[in-house]
């Protein structure tokens, strides 16, 4: 097969993620560098830009009134619009932001669509753009209390697109 043929396979999920897809490609006569290069340039320019580009024309969308989250991404997962905090919306965006793709699970629980990550095998140590990356605080013992979308990797430095969350509030704000 090609370079290109396992790219796809790769992101298909075909191929595991991380360091089992770097031992599986490399046990398997591939080069690692080369196929994940070829992943990268796929998803750059494809979907992962389109969902990217999705994401960034929301910025600035705010709950109404403040505080509901009455926001049109939970009106879309729920079928009609909703009102109050049983309805937090950062999983909704982000399954918004996917929807009809196969990519991310249609959920409205951060902790759901981990573990449907986990499932599928789609867990990586080192996020690139368009990957998913779950949040942690520390103010409560939730395995996972935010979730966003990868748009750029500096260094150390992750830039992400989140629904519901603000300056004040990483997990609960309000706005995309």
């Amino acid at each position: 097969m090609t370079v290109q043929e396992i790219a796809k396979e790769v992101i298909e999920g075909k191929w595991s993620s991380g360091n089992d897809r770097r031992q599986r490609l490399t046990r398997a006569g591939y080069n690692y560098q080369e196929v994940q290069a070829e992943v990268n340039r796929i998803l750059k320019g494809g979907k992962a830009q389109k969902i990217i580009e999705k994401a960034q024309k929301e910025i600035g969308v705010m709950e109404s009134p403040p505080n509901s989250n009455n926001v049109k991404y939970n009106t879309w997962y729920y079928g009609h619009e909703v009102s109050g905090a049983a309805y937090p919306w950062c999983a909704v965006f982000i399954s918004w932001l996917f929807d009809g793709t196969g990519l991310v699970k249609k959920t409205a629980s951060c902790a759901d669509m981990l573990e449907w990550f986990e499932a599928h095998s789609q867990i990586v140590k080192n996020p690139i753009p368009g990957d998913i990356v779950f949040f942690r605080y520390s103010t409560n013992s939730r395995r996972t209390n935010h979730v966003g979308l990868v748009v750029d990797v500096k260094g150390n430095t992750i830039t992400t697109i989140e629904g519901n969350t603000s300056k004040d509030s990483n997990d609960n704000g309000g706005r995309v």
